[in-house]
């Protein structure tokens, strides 16, 4: 009988571990998710005030930094929004807008999601308005 309840003691301090364990391996990844958004941000500010060759590159950085987030947490909002923000500074607008729809889903209140979406539709309104345009022009001579 000593024995058994010896046993469960044992058993008792070994699950309290590894669920210890969990929770700070959850607080670490927490942290990482955290740290991975922060750079995105700051890659992405500094796209803002770089040389043409240099925005691509941060913009890059920014999206990778974002795409690490999401390995570690794939339900991160911001992780999502700042990977959505950077297509869009990149002229990826179909990436973008699955990304800020994603974060909007997640976060409906969110009014800064909500301005860039509507940034973003005006970016699509002027490269659908290029596009006609580009298209008009190349019509043979004498064809309405």
């Amino acid at each position: 009988m000593e024995y058994t309840a010896h046993g469960c003691e044992v058993q008792r301090r070994e699950d309290w571990s590894l669920s210890r364990k969990e929770s700070e391996r959850a607080q670490v990844d927490a942290i990482k998710v955290a740290s991975h958004v922060n750079a995105a941000v700051c890659y992405l500010r500094i796209a803002e005030s770089s040389y043409a060759h240099e925005r691509l590159t941060m913009r890059e950085k920014a999206i990778l930094e974002c795409n690490r987030a999401l390995a570690l947490d794939g339900s991160s909002m911001k992780a999502v929004y700042r990977r959505g923000q950077a297509y869009m500074a990149m002229g990826d607008l179909p990436k973008a807008r699955d990304d800020l729809l994603s974060a909007a889903r997640r976060a409906p209140d969110a009014k800064e999601i909500r301005a860039d979406l509507t940034k973003l539709r005006e970016l699509q309104r002027e490269e659908t308005a290029s596009v006609r345009q580009l298209g008009s022009n190349r019509r043979p001579a004498g064809c309405p």
